[in-house]
């Protein structure tokens, strides 16, 4: 065996992809969780599956260099607040120095969204960050 192969997983096959087993464990962890809340609760979480979040959307526009790192670094400033931005655009300007990254991210408390900001602008590379909230839609 070759020594890059060592500790490498196995393929699955295609007919174990997706298996019933994990649609069945999905649709017992809605049970248990619909089974907790009291009637009411239960009543609207059917009524209203789609609720609009608490807190607005946080939106910002990242200028920076167009540098290798500076995607996984602000990155990191939601990975490590275990945030996923819903929405994520990167575009390099024309003549290639420079990067722009606009990211959505659902639900962020406003002091939170702002404290991500702050922390963006303290990045190697990042020129400027603006920060806005976008309610509804």
């Amino acid at each position: 065996m070759h020594p890059a192969w060592v500790g490498e997983l196995a393929a699955r096959s295609c007919s174990r992809a997706g298996s019933v087993r994990s649609s069945l464990n999905l649709s017992r962890l809605m049970v248990s969780v619909m089974s907790s809340l009291n009637p009411v609760e239960r009543a609207s979480a059917r009524a209203f599956p789609l609720q609009k979040p608490k807190h607005p959307t946080a939106c910002y526009a990242v200028h920076g260099a167009a540098d290798p790192g500076l995607m996984p670094r602000l990155t990191g400033m939601f990975a490590k607040r275990g945030v996923v931005p819903a929405r994520w655009h990167a575009a390099v300007s024309a003549d290639g120095r420079e990067l722009t990254v606009d990211i959505q991210v659902p639900g962020l408390v406003p002091a939170a969204a702002a404290q991500i900001a702050a922390a963006m602008r303290q990045i190697w590379g990042v020129h400027a960050v603006l920060m806005s909230e976008k309610v509804g839609a």
